[in-house]
């Protein structure tokens, strides 16, 4: 079992992400890598077993504008952890 990121441009892994995507959310994100809108600010956060991915969460890095000041904010999503693996406290390691 391993943690990897910023494997968005290997399309094995980014399968498995959107396989784990579409059972838990039903979302697929291939067509926004495909037409470009998966960038560095998007970063999957990903537990890998035998190739597959089991668990993620993903860091979304944006500017936000507040009281008229730029602050850069982090945002935690695309958190989940495929059935057979849940419980096991794979999100926090």
């Amino acid at each position: 079992m391993n943690i990897i990121h910023g494997y968005r441009h290997d399309k094995a892994l980014r399968d498995s992400f959107n396989t784990l995507a579409e059972q838990t959310f039903g979302l697929n994100f291939e067509g926004w890598y495909q037409n470009g809108f998966w960038g560095d600010n998007y970063n999957p956060y990903s537990v890998v077993m035998d190739g597959e991915v089991i668990a993620n969460v993903s860091l979304n890095r944006t500017d936000l504008l507040v009281n008229g000041e730029v602050k850069r904010v982090y945002q935690l999503g695309t958190v989940m952890t495929d059935e057979a693996y849940r419980n096991r406290g794979l999100i926090r390691a």
